[in-house]
């Protein structure tokens, strides 16, 4: 091969020439001068004796596929963090936003699926007790910009929130005062929303 400068049809040095550009090397390791240009054998990456160029193709294909495969579940898995704490505010007064609808009944659902799995799950009803401005500005300020939830300036307001938006915090250890994640959110990776129900089933997955 083009490392071993020597070439892998007839496995000498001699009628062998490593491919200089680097564009090229992307593709090609070199090419055999054994028949005389403009009749020279160009060396796909990856061939060995025995192989065609077909072969070599579909082992890429193949290989891309499953870096694909790979990578569409590291970005549905990075999609919600593993949980210490989870905190769901709703109402039973206010229906959910269209833009941001949550089934509020489902959810409870999953959050008992969670608790059974070990995670501490809090649960509040803000139709009878909003959710506190402390809890709110967490909410605003804790995750990472990459991972804002879509509360503040440019989204849902206070009031909002555990209402018409009902809203699920994450919490990486059972003492901390601000979430890493708070949902609903846009993920960026993803390109959409993530809802609160979503984002219960991958913490269930991930418990």
């Amino acid at each position: 091969m083009a490392s071993q400068a020597t070439c892998p049809i007839h496995g000498v040095p001699d009628c062998y020439r490593p491919a200089l550009d680097a564009y090229i090397q992307q593709a090609y390791d070199g090419y055999c001068t054994k028949i005389d240009w403009p009749f020279v054998r160009i060396i796909p990456k990856g061939w060995k004796p025995g192989k065609t160029l077909q072969d070599i193709l579909e082992a890429r294909t193949a290989m891309a596929s499953a870096a694909s495969r790979e990578s569409g579940a590291a970005v549905s898995g990075a999609a919600v963090a593993k949980a210490a704490k989870v905190e769901f505010y709703y109402s039973t007064r206010e229906e959910p936003a269209k833009n941001f609808h949550c089934d509020n009944k489902k959810a409870l659902e999953l959050c008992g699926q969670l608790k059974a799995k070990g995670v501490a799950v809090a649960v509040q009803d803000c139709a009878v007790k909003p959710v506190p401005f402390a809890t709110y500005n967490a909410a605003v300020t804790g995750p990472s910009a990459a991972k804002r939830a879509v509360f503040g300036a440019k989204g849902a307001l206070e009031e909002d929130m555990g209402k018409t938006v009902p809203a699920l915090l994450v919490y990486l250890k059972g003492d901390d005062k601000y979430p890493v994640e708070v949902f609903p959110r846009t993920d960026k990776d993803l390109g959409r929303l993530v809802g609160v129900e979503e984002a219960l089933q991958l913490l269930i997955k991930n418990a």
